[in-house]
């Protein structure tokens, strides 16, 4: 597993996918340092976001859902089996 005190900057929040279909049983993350997921909540939000709140930490998820979908777009073009079931869950890390 990473370990997260060896990155510059720590991760403050994370998306987790966890994914459970005929080919395939795992989990998808997306993690995002703070400052990095503030300025990106700044420019989707079009509002200044300063810091990680009950409020916005939904858009990790929203993230996770896009990258979900389009994943499953091109796996049903692969004709891959698409019986698939997910949990999608979000964690401020601090």
């Amino acid at each position: 597993l990473l370990d997260y005190s060896q990155l510059e900057a720590p991760m403050a929040i994370r998306g987790k996918l966890s994914i459970t279909s005929p080919f395939f049983t795992g989990s998808f993350f997306i993690s995002f340092p703070e400052k990095t997921y503030l300025n990106l909540c700044t420019k989707v939000l079009l509002e200044e976001t300063t810091q990680i709140t009950k409020d916005n930490e939904d858009l990790v998820s929203e993230l996770c859902n896009i990258v979900f979908g389009k994943s499953k777009v091109l796996l049903a073009k692969l004709d891959m089996p698409m019986g698939w079931s997910f949990r999608l869950t979000t964690a401020i890390q601090k």
